[in-house]
């Protein structure tokens, strides 16, 4: 029924929104994905809850994952879609239902930022409201967001796709409060999208020569997310990212055929995913269509000068993207460390998925809206997509209480995240068998306390002994025995061991703020002050202009 309404064309942001629906509603099968990240987000998620129950915040240690060694997770990465999906839980949710409600939520979210985008940076048509229309429906069924969505469950990503759009429309109606808190909640979520696309919105700011007017908003973002950047920025020399930024890893093999840009070879090119997991990353075969004749109305010079200018911007940002998901890229990959953090190339997607999106909403206007070239384009961006509109198929004995207890072995099979992996002295670890393990001597022990950061043991120690906590060390961690810190030393695995003499012994080990985390609190604190002050200012700048 859906699908038969969206034939009734009507531009408006609701006619996106209940196009976008179909594959939103999609997720809601019961069960969890059976490929991507679904599992992985749903585990973190539990650890971080745990940690908010104990009440630790900012939480920084993910004490559950990794086997039970647990190690810096949330200190290095863009956490706040996990924060938002614990929010979910806790307000009644299990933890299965909230993870795909957040993506469905988020997929919709992104289908109206987008739309707003698009009426901004086309507000001079006068069909700007179909041109938005469309754009926001192709960046709803552009094959790598439903990749995003349906296969791999990339609940960051999704965010930063949902974000970046209304940052270019904060910026382009000279929303600063909106702007801020976007900026904020971008950089929180996903640092591939922040690395693509904050260079073009400063960009963007300084050729609209606006950039008195978004200074102080820019720098406010900076001040709240200190808590999370400074440390992820001083602390990554602490961390396996500091060895894999200077390895020059990307080679051919690295980018996916080139043929995948075109054309998937799964199911005659309806169906992105294949039998093994693997995916193919192209822009779609309505965006393809759309990007070939802009050109030819570049070509003819049947565009507008002030569209002449965005379709330059938006063609060269394809163009940038299409050849960066190429093997003959590899040397610029090898040549900037700082891009690589990106993971995997086929993550510059992000450009041509939103240049061809506003691209492809503008051409639809200026051939004229006849209902078969309607029809047409809603088969190539809606129907050629079908076959993507949900994952191919789904685990239905995996919910809350079998993640639970499977938590320890279904972290440790993909964990040991470089961003925040401590550098470990031996190549791996094997799985955590104990909480704690006595390497030389005699004694016994008992777990008086065992939280998320802090382990409490009494010790009876027959003859000198080294005692093994069974926790990966990282800055920040500390032994006290008897009430004395005592120095740490690091085994082998990367765990913590201390000496101890005969005797009855209280030992803790705990994990404190070293001074970087504590003075990026306390920057993260202050300017939370600050812009409440702002924001408040700000509405009461509007309500005098309103009654003046």
């Amino acid at each position: 029924m859906l699908l038969i309404w969206c034939f009734r064309f009507r531009p408006s942001l609701r006619w996106c929104l209940v196009a976008a629906a179909i594959p939103a509603l999609s997720l809601f099968i019961p069960g969890s994905y059976e490929s991507g990240d679904f599992t992985a987000h749903i585990v973190r998620t539990m650890d971080l809850v745990s940690s908010l129950q104990h009440g630790i915040f900012p939480v920084r240690w993910a004490w559950l994952l990794n086997s039970g060694y647990g190690y810096p997770l949330f200190s290095f990465f863009a956490s706040l879609p996990y924060y938002v999906l614990s929010a979910i839980y806790l307000a009644g949710t299990s933890y299965v239902f909230g993870m795909k409600l957040y993506l469905a939520l988020v997929y919709l979210f992104a289908v109206g930022s987008m739309w707003f985008c698009a009426s901004a940076i086309f507000a001079q048509e006068k069909q700007s409201k179909v041109i938005a229309t469309i754009s926001a429906v192709l960046y709803a069924f552009t094959p790598y967001m439903l990749i995003n969505l349906e296969f791999r469950a990339a609940m960051g990503e999704l965010t930063g796709f949902a974000l970046f759009p209304l940052l270019v429309f904060a910026v382009l109606r000279e929303r600063r409060v909106l702007f801020c808190f976007t900026l904020t909640a971008l950089i929180l979520s996903h640092p591939g999208i922040t690395l693509l696309g904050v260079p073009w919105i400063i960009l963007l700011i300084i050729l609209l020569k606006k950039v008195r007017m978004f200074a102080l908003p820019i720098a406010l973002a900076g001040g709240l997310v200190s808590s999370y950047l400074i440390p992820s920025l001083v602390e990554a020399k602490f961390t396996e990212q500091a060895v894999t930024a200077q390895t020059v890893w990307w080679n051919t093999k690295t980018f996916q055929p080139i043929s995948y840009l075109f054309w998937s070879p799964w199911r005659f090119g309806f169906l992105l995913q294949g039998h093994q997991g693997e995916v193919a990353y192209g822009p779609g075969v309505a965006q393809w269509g759309f990007f070939a004749i802009s050109i030819y109305l570049f070509v003819k010079k049947k565009l507008s000068q002030h569209n002449t200018r965005i379709f330059l911007a938006l063609g060269l940002l394809t163009l940038l993207g299409l050849f960066m998901m190429l093997p003959y890229s590899a040397n610029v990959w090898n040549s900037v460390p700082l891009i690589r953090k990106l993971q995997f190339p086929t993550r510059i997607m992000f450009y041509p998925t939103f240049s061809l999106a506003l691209i492809g909403g503008y051409v639809f206007v200026t051939l004229g809206f006849k209902k078969l070239f309607f029809h047409a384009m809603l088969f190539l961006c809606l129907g050629w997509t079908v076959l993507n509109w949900s994952h191919r198929a789904y685990r239905i004995n995996i919910d809350d209480d079998y993640l639970r207890s499977h938590m320890s072995t279904e972290s440790f099979q993909f964990e040991h995240l470089p961003e925040a992996m401590p550098v470990l002295k031996q190549n791996g670890i094997t799985p955590r068998t104990s909480a704690f393990s006595i390497q030389d001597g005699r004694m016994t022990a008992k777990a008086e306390i065992v939280e998320p950061i802090i382990r409490k043991y009494i010790v009876d120690v027959q003859r000198d002994s080294v005692f093994q906590e069974n926790t990966l060390f990282f800055p920040g961690w500390i032994a006290i025995v008897d009430g004395r810190e005592r120095d740490l030393t690091i085994a082998q695995n990367g765990t913590m061991v201390v000496p101890l003499h005969p005797g009855e012994t209280s030992l803790e080990f705990m994990f404190t703020n070293t001074p970087i985390r504590e003075w990026s609190n306390r920057i993260s604190a202050i300017f939370l002050g600050i812009v409440t002050v702002w924001v408040y200012l700000q509405f009461k700048t509007v309500e005098r202009k309103r009654h003046a």
